[in-house]
């Protein structure tokens, strides 16, 4: 008998569960993991708002050189998107190479006057700007002493230039300190400027692609109110004799200011770097009259 009572207990309560399922397959409950349709159609529209592309705006990734990755100037603000990681531990850009040891003698004329001389020289050491290691490079213009015969010369400036090149090929030129020389004397340090210091930043100073940025305008360094170059790349296929030798495939570049009047032009040779200056107003030229690479 409590067999057949406990048998009956159990069907009754199996067509109560049935009656139960059927009522939630008609009334079904949403799960934690769906979306209700309104939702569904809030999330598309914020969707394709993110990925919708402005006609303005190129629809391939931007290559490593262009300067929406690099940098950014917006309302009259200058931004490098840079950390030194993105910094490599030489600067052997084909038109800016800077290996340790190598030296460049310019002759500064004007006309044809030679009035003043200019060396330029990597050093062994680095310097650290703003957690990069630089390379350092000694560039010293000196004029002959006057009332003197012989041939020494007195240093009328004496700057440290600091450049550092980014993981794509880029030369970013990233400070300088300068000592300014009257009579032997130094008498100022117009001209400096650091990285990371009172707000100065880095500016390119040589393309990895120069091709890529033909007839764009980009900072070179930037120190408001004190230093403010700017270049721009002219041409890349320029062919140049300069007392050293003659050289094709040639970057020739406008470098300018924002601060000052003055404008030239330069040129860069691949694997020399730079072979010539001209002020266009044609007042005066550097001219590079030799180049010693540095022992193996």
């Amino acid at each position: 008998m409590r067999r057949v009572i406990w048998v009956n207990f159990v069907l009754v309560w199996i067509m109560i569960f049935s009656a139960a399922c059927a009522s939630a397959t008609q009334s079904p409950r949403m799960s934690p993991t769906d979306t209700p349709p309104e939702r569904t159609a809030t999330i598309a529209t914020a969707m394709t708002t993110l990925t919708e592309t402005p006609a303005s705006v190129a629809t391939s990734a931007p290559s490593p050189t262009e300067t929406m990755t690099l940098f950014t100037q917006s309302d009259g603000t200058y931004t490098v998107n840079l950390t030194p990681a993105d910094f490599v531990d030489v600067v052997d850009n084909p038109y800016f190479p800077l290996p340790a040891g190598a030296k460049w003698e310019y002759d500064i004329r004007q006309g044809n006057v030679s009035k003043q001389t200019d060396t330029l020289e990597v050093l062994q050491g680095k310097r650290e700007v703003n957690g990069v290691q630089a390379t350092v490079v000694r560039d010293t213009v000196s004029v002959a002493a006057r009332g003197t015969v012989s041939s020494g010369n007195q240093i009328v400036e004496d700057t440290f230039d600091w450049f550092a090149q980014d993981k794509y090929g880029n030369v970013w030129y990233v400070g300088e300190s300068v000592d300014n020389y009257v009579a032997g004397i130094v008498v100022s340090h117009m001209g400096s400027w650091e990285w990371g210091v009172e707000g100065a930043l880095p500016g390119i100073i040589m393309w990895a692609d120069p091709s890529a940025h033909l007839n764009e305008e980009y900072r070179q360094e930037y120190y408001l109110g004190k230093a403010e170059d700017m270049g721009q790349v002219l041409s890349v296929n320029e062919s140049l004799t300069v007392p050293f030798g003659s050289f094709d495939q040639v970057v020739k570049t406008l470098d300018f200011s924002n601060i000052e009047t003055a404008q030239e032009q330069k040129f860069y040779a691949p694997g020399i770097g730079l072979l010539k200056e001209m002020d266009v107003n044609g007042n005066e030229e550097v001219v590079l009259v030799n180049f010693t690479q540095p022992a193996q």
